[in-house]
């Protein structure tokens, strides 16, 4: 039984649930989702999904669901579905229709470059008229700098409400409203064109990136054929039952997990788990949704259809993990807010000492940290790419810091380092790439390893010498791991653990970064995992180490070529070497180099996968 209860997002009575989701905002097609997932389920009397409000309000038999279900039904409803039906448009149309150009920063920037663009050709051909200089006239480019720039200043407004800090959005505003009491409109649009301009190529820059989405999607269409009575009849996905029959030829995109009933293929894996060589399948082997059969005919007898398969459950971590920023937001704004001070200090020091209000106008415009603010999620979601395109899963966007700094690194033995589940009286082999992952971690500078097994002495001991490493314990319980782990983070080792089963959890959970290896992990295990090496590859570890040291160091690069280039511009301010116009449009370069700089880590060449140290 459910008591009135009301919390930060929902407020619940018996058999009543109403629930803000932040995404739903603005966002009808998730609304419809929602309504039509729910729908389906035994217990739901009716639902109502608001993207105006962004809250949605279900009512529900308590004798058959309970409100848990229904937040998580409603929250995979965001996943990015493989079968959208009726009406709605699917996933990849709506990402290529929702282009860049409807984005509200790019419809300000329009509006407002318009309108400064006629007026500047105006100025120069017919000069400055008398009216710019008469109070009484409210210009043109005063009022659609009022117009376009209130969204900006409600912005602003509400950050400082929230945070408590002036931010980059207020000070703008502040900058454009002095700009017109100045009889300088066309500098204060000019300023506002500018900003928005500046959030246009971050939005631009950050949709390149998510084009990781459109190609998990590109190669499917949105029909299978299923064989019936012995006649092959062409269905919609959302038609497939679990024990259906389904044929797929070369180049058709498999929706399903299952078993080949018949025939033979090769499949492409890449989207699954991040693996460029094609698997070979026959009659008995399982196959997944999100493979591509490359070649061949198979006939797939369904197992799993829709929220079930291994594709959907990556989807759904993939799309959570893609906006939990939280974490990561927090340190770039105890970045940006570190400056705000500065530059605001020195900006009004500025004017006392020199009486020009100009040179305050141009000191807020081009000292800003605003294009260090935004590289460091643009680096990270694009280290988020890189890693995934090679199989490798980041769950928790702190772990690339940690990694970055690792000192110690911790393996489970059975199924990690060793292949696993041997045959009954057959020795538990070394896989091929433990030695060569162990020999790149120690060319990366790492050279402090520990063996945790719950094996017999000679067997871990074995295992040790064969990688050449001098720390290992032998009959350890899960429980023991865990509180090994911990001592060595208490001590101050920068801990990575390796592991590979549910045994593995409590460890790798109490590690800096927790690396789970495994081609189909059980992914309802995963809390504590920070890393999903989905390749099953482990010399994806030193691949991930590597990876992390190029993301920091980039966004370190970021941070310092933004902070010069901000001191440069400040300097060229004092010496009245830089006018506020072209300090807005500096402040835009700035922002287009860091963010380019940010985005040279999809550059980042591919390092020990190919099974060779360099």
């Amino acid at each position: 039984m459910y008591y009135a209860n009301a919390s930060g997002n929902k407020f619940i009575l018996p058999g009543r649930l109403r629930i803000y989701i932040k995404d739903l905002k603005d966002n009808p097609a998730y609304g419809e989702r929602i309504k039509r997932l729910l729908s389906e389920i035994i217990g739901i009397h009716s639902i109502t999904a608001n993207h105006f409000t962004g809250k949605v309000l279900v009512y529900f038999d308590e004798k058959k669901i309970d409100v848990n279900t229904i937040e998580t039904q409603i929250l995979q409803a965001k996943v990015l579905d493989l079968h959208f039906i009726g009406n709605e448009e699917d996933m990849l149309q709506v990402i290529t229709k929702t282009g860049i150009f409807k984005q509200p920063e790019f419809r300000r920037t329009l509006i407002a470059g318009t309108v400064l663009t006629g007026i500047l050709i105006k100025q120069f051909v017919f000069g400055r008229t008398s009216l710019a200089e008469n109070y009484d006239i409210f210009t043109a480019a005063a009022a659609t700098t009022i117009l376009t720039g209130y969204p900006l200043f409600k912005k602003g407004i509400g950050r400082y409400n929230e945070k408590g800090k002036v931010n980059y959005e207020l000070m703008l505003s502040i900058t454009a409203f002095a700009c017109i009491l100045l009889r300088e409109s066309t500098l204060s649009l000019f300023v506002v064109t500018t900003a928005y301009l500046s959030e246009a190529i971050m939005t631009y820059i950050d949709k390149c990136s998510k084009k990781m989405f459109e190609d998990l999607f590109k190669n499917r269409s949105e029909k299978v054929h299923k064989l019936i009575e012995g006649e092959s009849v062409e269905i919609d996905y959302d038609e497939i039952q679990s024990g259906d029959l389904l044929q797929l030829r070369s180049g058709d995109f498999l929706p399903v997990d299952g078993d080949v009933y018949a025939g033979e293929g090769i499949l492409n894996q890449k989207a699954l788990n991040g693996e460029s060589l094609p698997q070979i399948v026959k009659i008995g082997d399982k196959v997944y949704a999100g493979t591509i059969v490359d070649q061949g005919n198979l006939l797939i007898k369904v197992e799993k259809v829709g929220q079930e398969t291994e594709y959907r459950k990556i989807l759904a971590l993939v799309d959570g993990t893609w906006k939990d920023q939280d974490s990561l937001q927090n340190v770039v704004e105890q970045h940006y807010h570190r400056w705000m001070p500065y530059v605001a200090g020195m900006s009004f020091i500025s004017f006392i000492l020199t009486g020009d209000i100009m040179v305050l106008i141009t000191l807020l415009l081009i000292a800003c940290p605003k294009p260090a603010y935004h590289a460091t999620p643009i680096a990270i979601r694009t280290a988020f790419i890189k890693a995934y395109t090679e199989g490798i899963f980041i769950r928790n966007p702190n772990a690339i810091e940690w990694s970055s700094k690792a000192t110690r690194v911790v393996f489970d033995k059975t199924g990690t380092l060793t292949m696993g589940n041997p045959p009954a009286g057959i020795q538990d082999l070394l896989r091929m790439e433990s030695g060569l992952s162990i020999e790149a971690l120690r060319s990366q500078g790492i050279h402090n390893f520990e063996i945790l097994s719950g094996d017999k002495r000679e067997i871990v001991e074995k295992t040790a010498s064969e990688l050449g490493i001098d720390c290992y314990q032998w009959g350890v319980s899960p429980k023991n791991k865990a509180e090994i782990i911990q001592a060595a983070v208490d001590r101050g080792d920068i801990t990575i653990m390796v592991g590979d089963s549910i045994n593995d959890g409590p460890a790798l959970s109490r590690a800096h970064v927790g690396i789970m290896l495994g081609e189909k992990p059980d992914l309802n295990i995963l809390s504590g995992v920070d890393v999903i090496l989905f390749n099953n590859n482990i010399l994806s570890v030193p691949r991930f180490i590597d990876l992390s040291r190029c993301t920091i160091k980039n966004i370190n690069q970021s941070y310092n070529l933004s902070l010069g280039m901000n001191i440069f511009g400040a300097l060229l301010v004092l010496t009245n070497g830089i006018s506020p116009f072209f300090a807005s449009f500096y402040k835009d370069i700035n922002s287009l180099i860091v963010l380019l700089n940010a985005m040279r880590l999809s550059r980042v060449p591919v390092k020990y996968l190919n099974r060779q140290v360099n």
